[in-house]
C-alpha cells in the first residue's frame, strides 16, 4: 500500500521558502498561515477618498493633540537608533515639559501612559541632504498611501519639534542633556499604524511573498492587492524595501487567530529618487531628475517592474511582475488625485505642499535658477502625472 504524506499549506509555504533565509527561526508555521490570509489595503478606510480638508489634517493619530503643521513638544528618551537618517525618540509633553498622555492630560514621569514619538529631523550643522530628506519624502509617501487606501505608519509634518533634555543632534549625541532645550524646524513625527503586531520586526519581505503570490494559496483579490502595492512601490521607487521596513498587524479580531492579517509598508522614506542597480539601497530620494529618469517598468509587455525587491540583506533581491488586475486597481485609485472632474490635480498638489516639497530638491535651483514654490510643485506634479501615463500605456497579463 502506498503511503501519501499530507503536508499542511503552511508547511508547503515553508518548504517553498527553503532557498530564502528565514526571517523567523521559530513560528514559521504560524507566520506562514498568517501570510496566506494577508491583505494589503487599509481596513480603517471606508472606501471613500479623503477630501482636501481631511487630507490636510491627515489620518487619525490616536492622540487628542494635533501634530500636523503644529509646534510639538516632547521630552527626550535615550535609546539606540538604527539606520542612516537622523532621528530620535521622545515622550509627548506640553510647552512646559510636563508629560502628556494620548488625551492631552498631564501625567507623572513614571506613568505607563506616556506617548512615545519617533522624530526625524534635519541637522543644523553639517547637514547631509541625501540622508535627511525623510522629513519630506516620508510625509509625502505615507500621506499618498493613506489617500489611496494603502496602510502605512502615520507621518506628520510639523512646524517645529521642541525637545527637552535633547542635544542639538540627538541621533549622534545620544546622551541626555538635562536642562537643554533643542528645536527642530520642519521635523516629521512618525506614529505606528494601529493594531496588534504579529511576529515583530521583519514580519515579511516582498521576495518571500513573491513565492506565495505565484502559488495557488492566495485568492485573486489578495494577488490584485499585492500587485497594486508592488506597482505603487515601483512607481514611487521605494528603494530601501527590506523586510524591516514592513509589518504584519492584526487590526480586526484576536491576535492569536487573526482572520485578516494586514501586511503593509510601515517605513517609506526612501522614495522619489532612484535605486542602485545591484542593491536594495539608495541615497537618492526626493530628487526630481533621478525619479523622472527611473522607469516604473523594465518591460511594459510583461509588466516586469524596474524596482528590485529585497529580503533581509541589500544584495539579496528579486524582481516582480504585476497583473492587469493590479495595474487597473492602482490606476482607479490614481483617478481621484489627478484629473478629477471636480478637483483636477488639487489633491496631488495638496500632498506635495503638505510634505513641503518646495524644499526637498535643492538641485533644482542649480539646474534652473530661481524658482517659486509654486513652480517647483508644478514640476513634481508634472513628473507624477507622466509616471501615471507610463502605467496607463502598459498592458499586463491577466491573473489565471
Amino acid at each position: 500500500m502506498k503511503m501519501r504524506l499530507k503536508i499542511p499549506l503552511s508547511g508547503v509555504f515553508a518548504l517553498s521558502l527553503l532557498a530564502i533565509p528565514s526571517l523567523h527561526a521559530e513560528g514559521e508555521d504560524e507566520r506562514g498561515e498568517a501570510l496566506q490570509r494577508a491583505h494589503f489595503t487599509d481596513p480603517l478606510q471606508n472606501g471613500a477618498m479623503p477630501g482636501i480638508a481631511e487630507m490636510k489634517e491627515g489620518p487619525a493619530s490616536g492622540l487628542n493633540v494635533k501634530l500636523e503643521g503644529q509646534k510639538v513638544y516632547c521630552r527626550y528618551k535615550k535609546r539606540p537608533n538604527g539606520g542612516h537618517n537622523p532621528k530620535f525618540r521622545c515622550y509627548l509633553s506640553n510647552a512646559q515639559g510636563y508629560y502628556l498622555d494620548k488625551r492631552g492630560k498631564v501625567i507623572s514621569s513614571d506613568s505607563p501612559d506616556k506617548v512615545e514619538l519617533k522624530v526625524k529631523y534635519k541637522q543644523k550643522d553639517n547637514p547631509n541632504e541625501g540622508q535627511e530628506k525623510d522629513i519630506y519624502t516620508q510625509v509625502f509617501a505615507s500621506r499618498l498611501m493613506w489617500t489611496l487606501g494603502f496602510p502605512s505608519d502615520r507621518v506628520y509634518s510639523t512646524e517645529q519639534v521642541t525637545c527637552f533634555d535633547c542635544s542639538d543632534n540627538p541621533f549622534y549625541k545620544t546622551e541626555v542633556e538635562e536642562g537643554h532645550v533643542a528645536h527642530f524646524p520642519d521635523a516629521a513625527i512618525q506614529i505606528k499604524y494601529p493594531g496588534k503586531n504579529l511576529f515583530g520586526e521583519e514580519a515579511w519581505s516582498f521576495l518571500e511573498l513573491k513565492t506565495l503570490r505565484n502559488s495557488n494559496r492566495w485568492t485573486n483579490e489578495q494577488k490584485t492587492e499585492f500587485d497594486a502595492l508592488a506597482l505603487l512601490m515601483s512607481f514611487l521607487v521605494h528603494s530601501s524595501n527590506l523586510a524591516h521596513q514592513q509589518a504584519l498587524k492584526c487590526v480586526q479580531g484576536k491576535k492569536e487567530k487573526c482572520p485578516r492579517p494586514l501586511a503593509y509598508v510601515r517605513d517609506n522614506g526612501s522614495v522619489l529618487g532612484a535605486q542602485l542597480p545591484l542593491a536594495i539601497f539608495s541615497f537618492s530620494k526626493g530628487d526630481l531628475k533621478d525619479w523622472s529618469d527611473f522607469p516604473v517598468f523594465k518591460d511594459q509587455v510583461t509588466c516586469h517592474l524596474k524596482l528590485h525587491f529585497g529580503h533581509r540583506f541589500h544584495a539579496h533581491y528579486t524582481s516582480l511582475n504585476v497583473s492587469e488586475e493590479g495595474r487597473l486597481f492602482l490606476l482607479d485609485k490614481f483617478k481621484g488625485i489627478i484629473d478629477d472632474p471636480a478637483l483636477g490635480d488639487l489633491r496631488l498638489r495638496t500632498l506635495f505642499e503638505l510634505a513641503k516639497f518646495a524644499k526637498a530638491d535643492t538641485k533644482l535651483a542649480k539646474r534652473y535658477g530661481f524658482l517659486t514654490d509654486e513652480q517647483i510643485i508644478d514640476m513634481w506634479v508634472s513628473a507624477f502625472k507622466q509616471k501615471v501615463r507610463e502605467i496607463e500605456s502598459a498592458r499586463c497579463p491577466h491573473l489565471k
